[in-house]
């Protein structure tokens, strides 16, 4: 539950500095569906 909690808040993080960092918009896209996927694999391990 804390990785989910975290995934949020990094989600929040990373898109509410994207206008101040010189990276593709995608690359934030690809990221976070990453960071998604793995946050979910582990829920699935821990229960």
């Amino acid at each position: 539950m804390f990785d989910l909690l975290s995934h949020l808040w990094f989600s929040v993080w990373h898109f509410s500095c994207a206008d101040s960092i010189i990276v593709p918009h995608a690359f934030f896209l690809v990221k976070d569906f990453y960071l998604f996927f793995m946050t979910f694999f582990l829920f699935l391990q821990v229960f």
